[in-house]
């Protein structure tokens, strides 16, 4: 009905491999072919291709994207992107638990609004380093400031992810909170020199 309406159809059909039984997923154009003297309908003609490898990598992008999209949100590490003006992008439900700011509230920050001012020199040195490709990640202990001004420290990894189609390159960290950790130092430190 829709090539005799519109002289035309397009869309996707899946055929039957003769032998296996297969589906084989094809996108197909049916059109008239007129008689160009008279404009009367001579012919229908199909176009036909065959789709399956773009299916199958399509769902293929699916599965990786579900599989990460699960390893971020479930993760017991804090992640979070930056863009390059260190703006958050992103940031999964460690990172909001272990700073105490919704993901909608870091996005309205920048990573030196949580960084310590005496510590953004050496942060800012190793973004630059990945920027300019001069290091391909950096693994740092850092001091971060919690929404209820409480400093806590990360283990930190950091890599750039390269922008696809004229996205600007993000910054992924990783971030495992180690304040406890940090504090039994200082007390078993501090016992020492006592």
């Amino acid at each position: 009905p829709a090539v005799i309406r519109d002289g035309h159809w397009d869309g996707e059909i899946r055929f039957r491999h003769f032998k296996t039984g297969h589906a084989i997923p094809m996108q197909q154009r049916i059109f008239f072919i007129s008689d160009p003297a008279t404009g009367r309908r001579i012919a229908l003609a199909t176009i036909s291709r065959d789709v399956s490898e773009s299916k199958r990598t399509e769902q293929a992008q699916q599965e990786s994207e579900l599989r990460w999209r699960a390893v971020y949100e479930n993760s017991a590490v804090g992640i979070w992107l930056t863009d390059v003006a260190g703006r958050f992008v992103a940031a999964n439900r460690a990172v909001q638990d272990m700073l105490g700011y919704t993901e909608v509230e870091l996005q309205k920050l920048s990573f030196s609004d949580i960084t310590p001012e005496e510590d953004w020199d050496g942060a800012q040195a190793r973004i630059d380093q990945l920027r300019e490709r001069s290091i391909p990640e950096y693994h740092a202990q850092q001091r971060y400031y919690r929404k209820d001004g409480c400093i806590i420290w990360g283990n930190t990894s950091a890599a750039l992810i390269p922008g696809v189609d004229d996205a600007p390159n993000l910054l992924v960290e990783i971030i495992e909170d180690i304040s406890a950790r940090k504090q039994t130092e200082g007390a078993l430190a501090q016992a020492q020199a006592e």
